[in-house]
């Protein structure tokens, strides 16, 4: 069934609304009753089964948009490029602020060894043959996940705000911020699908993880510009300036914030 409010596409037995939470319980086929859930007595049931039904809608439509990315990436960024599916995109930037994180711990555990093995060779060759550095400090990786987790999310928002200031401030554009970051979600697939593949080789090759996380980030870059291609003015020579731009204003925005806490 359509629900008579929002319009989207439910299941014929759906008690409430995937999208807007409108109650179907009382309605006709033509959506006549005005009913709505704050009119209506929500049970536990209630609040169980319209967050099993969310839950599946959104893990369908995610699915259909992984596929719709890898097969034809330029045309997905059109078709789910729609601020509705804001929620949707604060998942998807969550996963890859997951595996960013996941990254962070994988190349730290996999660098130490290196590390600590030139740390006590320089120590020995510093205090004499023999000597051994025993002063290896302890690695907090859980706190290596979460600031890379708070990091990758944190910066998702920076990034797309500064688009969202040089697109409609500076250059006249009149997209939303949800659906720059809607976009910006759905590009945020191929950096999580570099990022877990990365996180594998890392443990096979540390060159190899880096060369396949720069190739991920480069092909990102690209889809950026489509990006800034379908929310930016319609003068198209406006759009270089705009990726140009917002990348510079983003990357000193990264120095400053490395300067202020580290």
């Amino acid at each position: 069934m359509f629900c008579p409010k929002c319009g989207e596409k439910n299941k014929e037995n759906a008690n409430f609304c995937v999208k807007c939470g409108e109650s179907f319980e009382g309605k006709s086929s033509k959506g006549k009753s005005t009913k709505t859930v704050k009119d209506a007595k929500i049970t536990t049931d209630d609040v169980k089964e319209l967050t099993k039904e969310v839950t599946k809608e959104m893990t369908s439509e995610a699915s259909d948009i992984i596929k719709d990315m890898f097969s034809k990436p330029v045309d997905s960024l059109k078709k789910y490029g729609d601020e509705k599916r804001f929620n949707l995109s604060l998942v998807l930037v969550g996963i890859m602020s997951i595996l960013t994180g996941l990254f962070g711990m994988a190349i730290v555990k996999n660098l130490y060894s290196v590390i600590m093995d030139f740390v006590q060779s320089l120590y020995g060759g510093l205090m004499g043959m023999g000597s051994m550095y025993n002063g290896a400090p302890e690695v907090p990786y859980v706190k290596i996940f979460f600031y890379s987790l708070i990091a990758a999310y944190a910066l998702s928002f920076i990034f797309v705000g500064i688009l969202y200031f040089v697109n409609n401030v500076v250059f006249k554009g009149k997209e939303s911020f949800k659906k720059m970051y809607v976009i910006y979600s759905i590009i945020s697939l191929v950096v999580s699908a570099t990022l877990l593949v990365s996180l594998v080789l890392s443990f096979i090759s540390i060159k190899l993880a880096a060369i396949v996380l720069s190739l991920g980030l480069t092909l990102s870059s690209f889809y950026v510009y489509h990006m800034i291609k379908l929310v930016g003015p319609k003068d198209e020579n406006k759009h270089g300036y705009i990726y140009v731009l917002t990348s510079g204003l983003f990357y000193l925005a990264v120095y400053v914030l490395i300067k202020m806490f580290i």
